[in-house]
């Protein structure tokens, strides 16, 4: 196994539309009460939307690699805070992980760890104070994976069922 990193490049947009599907479908599969679904179309708008923002906001997205076989990836961006936002929160500048997403077979061998720092690094450069990221619930996984790797709870949206 010889992992390696590099930048997202134009011809890549059709690998990153797979892996943001394969990203999705894994979320769709935690959840338990079947609410998220992903339907023909959701890939290509996502990757459209994502790489606006990427754009926009001085963001960047990494590939892992074994072999030349993309494995993974990282999105992230530098976020700006708002006039509302100063009224309740301190001045900060925000990094934001938008996502992250490792092939089932390399999770657990430090993949995702090194994108997150490669990320971080990038995004510390730019001048960013701190990262966000959101993970479902559900996903007790990758929420222990980011508790171990220094991020705390800070916000937890909640949703009730009706009959």
């Amino acid at each position: 196994m010889d992992i390696t990193f590099r930048e997202y490049r134009e011809t890549d947009r059709q690998l990153l539309q797979s892996l943001i599907e394969k990203l999705m479908d894994y979320v769709v599969s935690t959840d338990p009460i079947k609410r998220i679904r992903r339907l023909d179309g959701y890939g290509a708008l996502t990757l459209k939307k994502l790489l606006k923002k990427i754009n926009k906001n001085n963001g960047k997205i990494f590939f892992a690699e074994d072999d030349s076989k993309v494995i993974g990836f990282v999105s992230g961006f530098v976020g700006t805070q708002s006039k509302e936002n100063l009224l309740e929160r301190v001045p900060t500048k925000v990094g934001y992980i938008e996502d992250l997403f490792v092939e089932k077979e390399y999770r657990g061998k430090h993949v995702g760890t090194n994108l997150l720092e490669k990320m971080e690094k990038y995004l510390k450069d730019k001048g960013c104070d701190s990262l966000w990221l959101e993970v479902f619930v559900p996903n007790t996984s990758a929420h222990e994976y980011y508790k171990k790797l220094g991020f705390m709870d800070r916000e937890v949206g909640m949703l009730k069922k009706l009959n």
